[in-house]
């Protein structure tokens, strides 16, 4: 692998753009305890077994020297390719596929990612008082958790899941960092198919869950939606009893979710539910409303009624302030706190960012997309002040639905009254077939991104609010590098 240019990272040196993909362990673990939580067997010299694991990376571009290098799979790459590369800065290596010649410790185990876990789960057995918060949902994870990760570190030592590393691989790389300092970690958990988010609480062992939504995310891998919000319930299941589940009142899946926990229920909606909002009013630059929060009577606290504001516009993003409000109140935050946090609150880039270039207000919402995510995206966009355009692209993972379920995104934009709509990717005909149908005038299709902006070249003017919404692997905020320079 080539190396990028180096930045420092707490004295170390890691390739560019590649930092989250290795941390700094919090408090320093003897190699040999990591085996033991591993289950691994020893390959290779033994008397490395005392030496304090600094860090863990999962690729070799961010390896540091004295790192253990965790050998994933990939879908394109495997770690076990670079084991040679990486001999002469890491302590040791853990892998399935073990490399006889190495001349490191190999940590040998049958499973990778399951022994990855294993040790996230020792790292979170050293803290017993850590109070653990797990975030899932089909949609608004990051910006729920990003919420309530601004208003924790505000009221105590909190470690915060950075970026979207959400994943069997993301988790074990946040719990590695806790310190025993730390009272709070927030850890978001994302899923592609049924018994992962099992497998992350199982580590991560929280006591409140935040179930963000239930929608059509990942239906290449599931049936349909039920057996989505099942996977979602993995997390509610596994919660104590004294523990905390808190849930949108407002989904149709409410009730299952409601029936799989075992605690006490906290619930949240737009207009319903013991934390919701009233009066809220979005434009350009951010959103203002009321949150109104009746606690139930399991929890001894006052009601209460709070204005807050928002840098980032739309429903989408006052429910999840509302998700990460009602969080922080269960324990026990103050809601001039959470007031306070919300408004300087900065989201993970490209999760509904604004931006203002050429007297055109641009809405950069293009990390990732399902259906709900589309909806909400399309409901602030036609909601902010100038002429609506789109450049809307696939949205991945969706299986055989997808087909008709862009033909509904394009529906929808139709009917949300999107004035210029430029649909991007393997699905443009079918988003754009669903706008023609419903009564869309001014519709482009563009191949890919590069098309796009050919398109918007000719099409944007001085007062239009434009949307850049797709899955990432389209890479549609890359157009903000072309409308820039425009």
């Amino acid at each position: 692998m080539t190396l990028l240019s180096p930045k420092s990272t707490r004295g170390t040196m890691v390739a560019e753009g590649y930092e989250q993909l290795r941390v700094a362990v919090g408090e320093p673990v003897p190699l040999g305890r990591l085996a033991l939580w591993a289950g691994a067997r020893l390959l290779g010299p033994s008397g490395a077994l005392e030496e304090p694991v600094r860090g863990l990376a999962i690729d070799s571009r961010a390896l540091v020297a004295g790192d253990l290098f965790i050998a994933l799979p990939g879908e394109h790459a495997d770690g076990h390719d670079f084991l040679r590369s990486v001999a002469s800065k890491a302590l040791a290596v853990l892998v399935s596929k073990p490399d006889a010649n190495l001349g490191i410790p190999q940590l040998v185990v049958a499973d990778v990612p399951a022994a990855l876990l294993r040790i996230a789960g020792g790292f979170k057995r050293r803290f017993p008082e850590l109070i653990v918060i797990g975030v899932t949902g089909s949609v608004g994870k990051t910006t729920t958790k990003d919420y309530l990760g601004a208003i924790l570190t505000r009221f105590s030592l909190c470690v915060v899941s950075p970026g979207n590393l959400n994943t069997v691989y993301g988790v074990p790389l946040t719990l590695a960092r806790l310190t025993s300092n730390d009272r709070l970690a927030v850890i978001e958990m994302g899923m592609q198919q049924a018994g992962e988010i099992a497998a992350l609480v199982e580590a991560a062992q929280p006591s409140i869950g935040v179930v963000t939504a239930v929608g059509p995310a990942h239906l290449e891998f599931f049936e349909n939606i039920k057996e989505i919000a099942k996977a979602k319930a993995e997390l509610l299941t596994r919660l104590p009893v004294d523990g905390t589940a808190i849930l949108p009142l407002d989904s149709e899946y409410y009730p299952l979710l409601a029936k799989s926990s075992p605690c006490r229920v906290v619930t949240f909606g737009l207009d319903s539910g013991d934390c919701h909002a009233v009066g809220c009013v979005h434009h350009s630059g951010g959103s203002r409303f009321l949150i109104i929060w009746n606690p139930p009577a399991s929890i001894e606290q006052k009601a209460a009624e709070f204005e807050v504001r928002l840098v980032t516009p739309g429903n989408h993003h006052v429910r999840s302030a509302l998700r990460a409000a009602a969080a922080a109140m269960v324990l026990g935050v103050p809601p001039e706190t959470v007031a306070k946090a919300l408004a300087e609150a900065r989201t993970t880039p490209e999760r509904g960012e604004v931006y203002h270039r050429g007297g055109i207000t641009i809405l950069a919402d293009a990390y990732n997309a399902n259906p709900l995510s589309m909806s909400a995206a399309l409901e602030t966009l036609v909601g902010l002040a100038g002429r609506p355009v789109a450049v809307l692209g696939d949205m991945l993972e969706l299986g055989p639905t997808a087909p008709v379920l862009h033909y509904s995104v394009g529906a929808e934009a139709a009917e949300r009254g999107v004035a210029v709509l430029i649909a991007v990717g393997s699905y443009a005909e079918d988003i754009a077939r669903g706008a023609r149908d419903h009564g869309s005038k001014e519709i482009y299709e563009a191949a890919d991104r590069r098309g796009a902006h050919h398109i918007l070249q000719k099409v944007l003017r001085p007062g239009d609010v434009l949307l850049l919404k797709a899955s990432r692997a389209l890479r549609l905020d890359l157009l903000l590098d072309g409308i820039e320079k425009e």
